[in-house]
């Protein structure tokens, strides 16, 4: 499976101007040749690389390693069908690296070729970058975020052979709870909604004040928000998908594509706002890789009326959900915390199709790149 590990660069001052006028320089050539490849309708690379090699070379004074993964980088970005626009590149986006240009060396070192030769930049290694360095590498990313600098590196990390699920470990997504699954452990999102309500307060502020400081704050604050949800989500899926291979289940989920378009909720302004910050697409993305990597599988199931079923009679009706976390059957009396009780019908759900299973998990399963945290 692949993977992206971002590590962190630790350039000096003359290292981080030169890492900024490579940067602008690919990128002016990015443009360049973009236009060139829109115009003629040119979008394969080595077609491309026919018509624009040698004058982006003279031109730009790239080097010629460089120069290749300027081509191939416009080409890429018109491979996705979208070949009626005009494709436009960051002055500061990123730069791609192969191994001819970019090489990694003992002591947290990399030697990478920027406009003027080689230079070698020191960078940060975490556990988790340190636990997957010893697989192959691919082509790397040198990217700048917030005035740092993270080389983004391709890697294939080796899955683990499923499983042969006894069962499922139903999982039902939620705003007041993150997730709860079907053995009754309940992630509470109260300290994410916490840091929502109260970064959207600010944010209201600081658009309403409009400087440019605020603008700048803005920035920051929603990157705060961002980084503690993803946070959150990662530490969350890594549980869930933990608990299901200790148990020897699979996990089921909720299908939940287009759930903000068919709620009836978007008639209230509060809880539009809610399903604007659900983050339970990223959630969903972080349980599926991490499943694929530890060879648990993983099944999709229709979430309608899951939360108005009897986990114990099956008996439908809206009045069983009493509140957000009360139900209590009106058939048979079973009373039960109503996220626990919704997870249990998404994983009896998941069992009765059982014999779909592998081609619903290959389906859930086709990830390719996801950015490891």
């Amino acid at each position: 499976m692949n993977l992206i590990l971002e590590v962190k660069l630790k350039p000096t001052k003359e290292q981080v101007g030169l890492l900024k006028a490579t940067q602008r320089r690919f990128n002016e050539a990015c443009n360049f040749v973009s236009q060139i490849a829109f115009k003629n309708k040119i979008f394969n690379q080595y077609q491309l690389h026919s018509k624009v090699y040698r004058e982006i070379r003279q031109r730009f004074q790239l080097p010629a390693q460089l120069a290749v993964r300027v081509i191939a980088k416009v080409s890429n970005s018109y491979s996705s069908g979208r070949k009626s626009t005009l494709r436009r590149f960051r002055p500061l986006g990123s730069v791609v690296y192969d191994s001819h240009i970019l090489s990694f060396r003992d002591n947290n070192v990399v030697s990478i070729r920027l406009l003027d030769g080689r230079e070698t930049i020191f960078f940060d290694l975490g556990e988790y970058q340190r636990e997957r360095w010893e697989f192959p590498k691919g082509q790397t990313n040198l990217v700048l975020k917030q005035g740092k600098f993270y080389l983004q590196i391709n890697i294939k990390v080796p899955e683990e052979t499923p499983i042969e699920p006894s069962g499922f470990l139903g999982v039902d997504f939620g705003i007041v709870n993150i997730a709860t699954d079907s053995s009754g452990e309940i992630f509470s999102g109260e300290k994410l909604n916490r840091i929502r309500e109260k970064s959207l307060k600010l944010r209201k502020d600081l658009q309403a004040c409009g400087s440019k400081s605020a603008r700048r704050h803005l920035k920051k604050v929603s990157k705060r928000e961002s980084n503690f949800t993803k946070n959150i989500n990662h530490l969350t899926s890594k549980k869930l998908v933990e608990k299901a291979k200790r148990t020897c289940q699979g996990i089921a989920l909720e299908n939940l594509k287009g759930i903000r378009r068919q709620s009836k909720a978007w008639k209230s302004r509060q809880v539009t706002t809610n399903l604007n910050s659900w983050a339970f697409h990223q959630l969903r993305f972080f349980i599926e890789y991490k499943s694929q990597l530890a060879g648990v599988p993983v099944i999709l199931v229709d979430p309608a009326y899951t939360s108005q079923t009897c986990s114990v009679c099956g008996h439908v009706n809206k009045d069983n959900r009493k509140s957000q976390s009360d139900f209590r059957c009106v058939c048979c009396g079973h009373e039960e915390h109503a996220d626990v009780n919704a997870a249990k019908n998404i994983s009896k759900i998941a069992a009765v199709n059982q014999r779909i299973v592998g081609a619903e998990s290959t389906k859930a399963h086709e990830v390719s790149n996801c950015v490891a945290a």
